[in-house]
């Protein structure tokens, strides 16, 4: 009767040595008991992925791919609109009222790849210096990080007068360090912060047209009537006004010359030796009748 080995499955000739265990016969060296190997090599499962299974497999992969690539896109943005910004979060300042009236970019200072900006607001009356500096910051702040210049400038104007030239209110700085020339080294922005001391002190009461007024010059015997609003020199001076002369009050004008200082000047009617004689003056060089 042939024989088999249960182990390999071959034939076991009729001189071969054998093994028996459990009832079945095996070559020797193909018992369990003889193969060394058996009790070191670990009891691991091979799995067979068919074709399809690869295929769908590799696309779940690609698709997880393009999904981080996406994610590590949508973090390299944030992360460049967060160098952009001024570094820190902003919260509004709570300090009394901050409300104020935005008039426009005034001016467009830019150079090479430096963007720097110059803006303009106006402020009603009546706030406290505390409140006027926290609105300055607001501005800053708020326009700084909408536009996201390198630097900005925000010049503050009080309601009514126009927004432009020397500030009357205070001036803000939205820049690296709050320094307006190191709009090109870039970094976190901070606020520097300005304040006028017209915008505090007590409005003058302007002379209405066709109002009588006396000449009282200040500091000395005479005003000068020149032909110019801008210029009183010598070469425009077109008569001199003794005090106590009576003028009427045709026009004036107003212009801020420092955040401290409006130069106010009236265009009069005076009688000169009989004549009349029509000139600018300053408001100074003028008293109640």
């Amino acid at each position: 009767m042939a024989r088999t080995c249960s182990g390999c499955g071959a034939h076991i000739g009729w001189n071969e040595s054998v093994c028996k265990e459990a009832g079945r016969e095996y070559h020797y060296s193909c018992a369990p008991g003889n193969r060394p190997a058996d009790s070191m090599q670990p009891n691991i499962p091979v799995i067979k992925i068919s074709t399809e299974e690869s295929e769908s497999s590799s696309g779940a992969s690609r698709g997880s791919l393009r999904w981080i690539a996406i994610l590590l896109l949508v973090a390299a943005i944030g992360a460049y609109a967060v160098s952009r910004d001024s570094g820190s979060s902003y919260s509004p300042p709570t300090v009394g009222s901050t409300f104020f009236n935005e008039a426009g970019r005034t001016r467009d200072v830019s150079y090479g790849r430096v963007t720097r900006y110059e803006y303009a607001i106006t402020i009603p009356s009546g706030r406290t210096r505390a409140e006027v500096e926290a609105t300055l910051r607001h501005a800053a702040e708020t326009i700084g990080r909408r536009e996201q210049p390198d630097a900005l400038i925000v010049n503050a104007y009080r309601q009514g007068e126009p927004a432009s030239g020397v500030y009357s209110v205070g001036q803000a700085i939205w820049a690296p360090g709050g320094l307006w020339e190191n709009a090109r080294q870039g970094g976190a922005k901070s606020v520097s912060v300005k304040l006028g001391e017209l915008y505090f002190q007590d409005t003058p009461r302007l002379y209405a047209s066709g109002e009588t007024v006396k000449v009282q010059p200040e500091g000395e015997e005479t005003a000068v009537l020149s032909d110019s609003y801008e210029d009183w020199g010598a070469g425009r001076i077109i008569a001199e006004l003794p005090a106590g002369a009576l003028v009427v009050v045709l026009d004036n004008k107003s212009e801020v010359i420092t955040p401290e200082y409006v130069l106010t000047r009236y265009r009069v009617r005076a009688t000169v030796r009989g004549r009349a004689v029509t000139g600018w003056m300053h408001a100074f060089d003028l008293g109640d009748q």
